[in-house]
Formats: structure tokens, C-alpha cells, sequence
């Protein structure tokens, strides 16, 4: 997935899932689409996209995914995000958008997917 097509995707269940694989740690489930799995347990993932405790647990996921530092900019009409990879001599990812879970997903995965490449 390029970074356009990640940017283009709304909150909601696709969002959710990509979140539940490439940050919090999951595995596709084999036996049900659009389900996840880690260990034994298969379920929908969580609405990281659009609720903000959920989209915290992705904040406190970032150590362990090598992701240093994130700041939050709030306005009247849209949240951005910078998320910062483990040195500081790279740059952030950053996303805007309407709700600052939206934000925090998209950026998560966009500094993610940078780290892979």
C-alpha cells in the first residue's frame, strides 16, 4: 500500500485492521476475513480509527515498535500528528486529519512502513 492510498482511507474497519497488524503486533487471522489474531483468540480489532483510548494504546505501543516521540497539534477544525522514528535526524510522519485517532493511525502506520523500507 503506498502512502496516498493509506492517506486516502477512512476511519473504519480496513484503518482498524492495518493498525492491529503492522503496529499493535497481530497476526491475520487464517479462518475469518477481516478478523485478527494473537495467540489462540480471533476478533475484529479494536476501533483504533475512531476512538481516542483505543487509538492511546497505539501511542504506548510505540517503544516497542522503535517509535520515539509523538506530538499532537489540536485546531478548530482538524488534528495533526508527527511521529518521529528513533533518531532524531529523520523525519516525522505527519498526518492531519478531522479527529486526532484518524491522525494517530495514519501517522503510526506511515512511520511504520517507513522503518520497512
Amino acid at each position: 500500500m503506498t502512502p496516498e492510498q493509506l492517506l486516502a482511507l477512512e476511519p473504519g474497519r480496513e484503518l482498524n485492521r492495518l493498525v492491529a497488524l503492522k503496529v499493535m503486533g497481530y497476526e491475520q487471522s487464517r479462518f475469518q476475513v477481516g478478523y485478527v489474531r494473537k495467540g489462540a483468540y480471533a476478533t475484529y480489532p479494536k476501533h483504533y480509527s475512531s476512538d481516542i483510548s483505543a487509538a492511546w494504546e497505539v501511542v504506548e505501543r510505540f517503544p516497542i515498535v522503535n517509535l520515539s516521540r509523538i506530538e499532537i497539534f489540536e485546531g478548530n477544525y482538524h488534528h495533526a500528528v508527527e511521529i518521529y522514528a528513533d533518531s532524531e535526524t529523520n523525519e516525522p510522519s505527519m498526518v492531519e486529519a478531522h479527529t486526532a485517532p484518524e491522525a494517530i493511525c495514519k501517522a503510526a502506520l506511515l512511520a511504520v512502513m517507513d522503518k520497512e523500507e
